[in-house]
């Protein structure tokens, strides 16, 4: 099965992004896809017994479907991409220091030992945080900031990661 760009692996994940966004449901078999991908990955995906996570699998899924052509960069932009927009400001002057916009194909929320809705985490990801103590140049004091992310465009098919591990601080202990 080739395409005509003779990559068959294209010609199935565009299949897949072309049903989706005629928003018709289509179930594709993860093997085929698996099966369809370069030579490059057969230590990766292809070797029987190996553990990989989904999301690990769709990023490559992804990033091999959009290095095929720039129409297929536009094509997964078109239907996956959520951007987000950060704003640290002073509490004191209400200046806004920094402004970022993000663009991911994901939102990564974390799950906590505390039982949470999915609107619950998603509300946890999006919740502003206060930053003590730091500088700001418009007042030339030392004030607190609140940092605020919003979602600016919201993706037709939004993936999200659950991550069950927190990263913790590594701290070395000296024994005298």
């Amino acid at each position: 099965m080739k395409s005509e760009d003779g990559n068959p692996f294209c010609k199935e994940l565009r299949d897949v992004f072309n049903t989706l966004s005629e928003g018709k449901i289509n179930i594709t078999s993860a093997q085929k896809l698996r099966n369809s991908l370069p030579s490059r990955y057969d230590e990766t995906f292809k070797i029987p017994g190996q553990q990989h996570g989904v999301h690990e699998f769709l990023g490559v899924l992804i990033q091999e479907f959009a290095r095929n052509s720039e129409a297929n960069q536009k094509a997964i932009e078109s239907v996956m991409e959520l951007v987000m927009d950060e704003t640290v400001a002073c509490v004191k002057c209400n200046d806004i220091s920094r402004t970022k916009e993000d663009k991911c194909l994901d939102l990564q929320l974390h799950l906590t030992r505390q039982r949470q809705t999915l609107q619950g985490m998603i509300d946890n990801v999006l919740k502003s945080e206060e930053y003590v103590d730091v500088e700001c140049e418009r007042c030339d004091t030392r004030v607190s900031k609140i940092r605020k992310l919003n979602v600016s465009t919201t993706p037709k098919i939004l993936t999200l990661m659950f991550k069950r591990y927190v990263r913790v601080r590594s701290v070395i202990l000296n024994r005298e």
